[in-house]
């Protein structure tokens, strides 16, 4: 079903998209900059603007399967965009924006190190499970071994209940400065609710 593939996307990418709106938190308190309830989002979205272009710019192409490595592609190279987004960033919106764009891209790519080629372009890529565009094979195996993983996050296994946890924290952390414990405690007991929910549905489902 679509619904659980949605969601499955939206388990993945939880935590970096909590991470990104904590950074936000974190370095307005430590520079004592006022933000406003969206720039929180907008931590989170800049956390994931690697995935949500690359990944998604391939699932378009290819309705909906992940058929290329996107840790590959243009966003998911460091030593270009950390520099390139950090000056055009600082000169349109300030030091403090710089910064905090810098280190949301800067947490995306440390989630994602044992996947990337930090040293691009000085050094070549291995060769990884997709050979060429043009090797169908290739391109449908790597999908396959996305799908198994993407899935994963619909059942409580190890990493999963990680990361999930982890950004739940991240985000409570910000709810209980701002709005204080009470609200705080109901965020957490309603996630809670909500992840649990979905995954006995979707134990049900596969029954």
């Amino acid at each position: 079903m679509k619904i659980f593939w949605i969601i499955a996307n939206a388990l993945a990418a939880f935590l970096d998209f909590s991470a990104g709106a904590f950074v936000v938190f974190a370095i307005s308190l430590a520079a004592d900059h006022h933000v406003q309830y969206y720039h929180y989002l907008l931590g989170g979205v800049v956390a994931l603007t690697p995935d949500i272009v690359d990944v998604l710019r391939v699932y378009l192409q290819n309705r909906g399967e992940l058929r290329k490595d996107t840790h590959k592609m243009l966003l998911h190279r460091p030593l270009v965009i950390l520099p390139l987004g950090f000056v055009s960033v600082w000169a349109v919106s300030g030091l403090f924006w710089g910064i905090a764009l810098t280190l949301c891209l800067s947490w995306h790519y440390l989630h994602d190190i044992h996947n990337l080629n930090l040293l691009w372009p000085f050094t070549a890529d291995k060769k990884g499970s997709v050979q060429s565009e043009s090797d169908d094979s290739s391109e449908k195996s790597f999908s396959k071994k996305h799908e198994t993983w993407l899935y994963k996050w619909l059942a409580p296994n190890k990493r999963p209940l990680i990361e999930i946890v982890g950004g739940m924290t991240l985000l409570t952390i910000i709810v209980t400065k701002d709005l204080g414990v009470a609200h705080a405690t109901a965020f957490m007991t309603l996630s809670i609710l909500a992840l649990s929910i979905v995954w006995n549905a979707n134990a049900r489902r596969k029954k």
